[in-house]
């Protein structure tokens, strides 16, 4: 991911994205408080 290639308009998409992720995540977290960070991440981007 280079953010060079990034539009400012891409990354205001991005943080929309992320704030929903987020959003949805803190649910996903609560039962699978036991995992890693990184599987939590991985698991986000499977369930889009």
């Amino acid at each position: 991911m280079s953010e060079e290639k990034q539009t400012p308009e891409q990354e205001a998409e991005v943080e929309a994205q992320e704030e929903a992720v987020q959003a949805d995540t803190e649910e996903v977290t609560q039962m699978m408080n036991s995992l890693p960070s990184k599987k939590k991440k991985s698991m986000n981007c499977s369930s889009f």
